[in-house]
């Protein structure tokens, strides 16, 4: 699986407590955009739409228990994979 390594810089520098409360409302809110400019100056949006509905408990990681979802960099349009 390819991850787009963008989201792994901006969440290399980023309070990651407020990166799993920003994707679980998007979860919640899904299908949902959430656009991120990097560290490195790039723009990123993330399309979560899962294939299929997703229930996540309180306690659960929305990084770790996730549906897929695809990751879009507007800098060149080129799509990956992300989490699972």
């Amino acid at each position: 699986m390819k991850v787009n390594e963008d989201l792994f810089e901006l969440a290399a520098g980023t309070d990651l407590d407020w990166l799993k409360r920003v994707f679980l409302a998007a979860l919640r809110d899904a299908p949902a955009f959430v656009a991120f400019r990097t560290a490195g100056g790039a723009e990123v949006s993330v399309l979560i739409a899962p294939s299929t509905p997703v229930v996540l408990e309180e306690n659960e990681d929305p990084l770790i228990d996730f549906a897929p979802v695809e990751l879009l960099d507007w800098n060149d349009d080129s799509m990956t994979w992300g989490y699972e």
